[in-house]
Order: C-alpha cells, then sequence, then structure tokens
C-alpha cells in the first residue's frame, strides 16, 4: 500500500513556481515525489515518511493571476447560520 500527502501554494491564487524534492526522496520510506498540477504529492510506505518527506520538499510559489488580499469567498453571516440551526432543530 502506497501513503500520499499532498503539498499545496499556502494561499489561495498562488502558482507553484519550483520545488525541489531531492531531501525528501532521501527520507527511508519514500517511493516518489510527483508534481500533479499545481501541487506536489509525496508517496511513501507508511504515513510517517510521507509526512517527513513533505516537510523537507522545498516548495516555492508566487501569486497567480486570481490572487488578492481580499478573500474570493464571503465570509458567512452569523445570523444566517443561525436561522439554519433554528429550522433544523425544529424538524
Amino acid at each position: 500500500m502506497q501513503y500520499a500527502v499532498v503539498l499545496r501554494p499556502p494561499a489561495f491564487g498562488q502558482k507553484l513556481v519550483s520545488f525541489d524534492d531531492s531531501e525528501a526522496r532521501k527520507v527511508n520510506g519514500v517511493t516518489d515525489v510527483i508534481r500533479f498540477g499545481n501541487k506536489i504529492a509525496v508517496l511513501a510506505k507508511s504515513t510517517w515518511p510521507a509526512i517527513k518527506g513533505k516537510k523537507e520538499s522545498l516548495f516555492r510559489s508566487r501569486p497567480g493571476a486570481g490572487a488578492s488580499v481580499r478573500s474570493p469567498v464571503p465570509s458567512p453571516q452569523p445570523d444566517g447560520a443561525n436561522e439554519l440551526l433554528r429550522r433544523c432543530a425544529g424538524r
């Protein structure tokens, strides 16, 4: 069985520029490091080497075209959540 952990850019809209997996591949139990899209997956024989390999990977990203300082997703309104809870509780 293979286990994987995924390394993503740290913020919404950022793009992967480069990565160095040489140290991750040295971790005992890591079987492969692959790039897919804007992410990197560290594959290993168990969870601990996968996590350790992720920590050893050097990952550089930059803001992408859709990145902004403000979140693109509006924050939830507390009143709306309370109303939803009230409706569900009445069932």
